[in-house]
């Protein structure tokens, strides 16, 4: 039987390395951002796949977010998708992102949690999400 001329330790180290690049990549594509909803109850996070539902009446605060340029990333990727997953700054704590574009931000902080998310118009998405809390 002939011999692979590369080492299988190596083989298998660039095929562990393969596979955890496809995964982050599956990840963050089915994690990121589709929409911004806002029903009478509800705010709603819609995402490839999935969604996170945000009850109206648990949010306390809605804030425009300038920038995740000084904010560290606990776990999460940002890149290609744009900015997933948990991160961590001064001012906020520990917070969830869903951003696809950096210019037009959300900070939603509710009783347990806060997040982070861009739509379209924020500046109607904080009007509006303000005069209900």
């Amino acid at each position: 039987m002939a011999k692979l001329p590369i080492d299988s330790l190596n083989f298998v180290g660039v095929g562990v390395a393969l596979c955890f690049i496809l995964v982050t990549l599956l990840y963050s594509f089915f994690s990121q951002i589709r929409y911004v909803c806002v029903t009478k109850e509800n705010l709603i996070i819609k995402k490839m796949l999935g969604k996170v539902i945000i009850p109206r009446c648990n949010i306390l605060q809605v804030q425009h977010k300038k920038s995740l340029m000084f904010d560290v990333r606990l776990w999460g990727i940002s890149g290609l998708f744009g900015h997933i997953g948990i991160f961590w700054n001064k001012s906020i704590g520990k917070y969830t992102a869903f951003v696809k574009d950096g210019s037009s931000m959300l900070e939603i902080k509710t009783e347990g949690k806060c997040y982070v998310v861009s739509c379209d118009d924020y500046v109607q998405m904080i009007k509006l999400l303000n005069d209900w809390c």
